[in-house]
């Protein structure tokens, strides 16, 4: 353990992104399909093996937004769109 142990950093739990995230999303706009394509990229991280690391930290967080960015073709989400997954994201952390 320590001061700069992964326990303690702000995290978004699976929890949060049920009950808080998707439902911001829907209300912003996205639609089922858009929302359960993102879950479905976050679902290793919320459901992590390890109960310490479960949840989206920061660096996960800007590592998926990277991703979408840089792979448009492989999904319908927009600039904006992704900024507003950013946005609700580091809402929750």
């Amino acid at each position: 353990m320590g001061i700069f142990s992964d326990r303690y950093k702000p995290k978004v739990t699976h929890q949060e992104w049920r009950e808080k995230v998707r439902s911001a999303l829907s209300a912003r706009g996205f639609e089922r399909r858009e929302i359960d394509y993102l879950e479905t990229l976050l679902h290793g991280h919320l459901f992590e093996s390890s109960k310490r690391e479960r949840g989206l930290q920061t660096d996960e967080i800007k590592a998926i937004l990277a991703n979408l960015k840089n792979n448009r073709r492989l999904h319908t989400l927009s600039d904006k769109q992704i900024n507003i997954v950013e946005e609700e994201l580091h809402k929750r952390l």
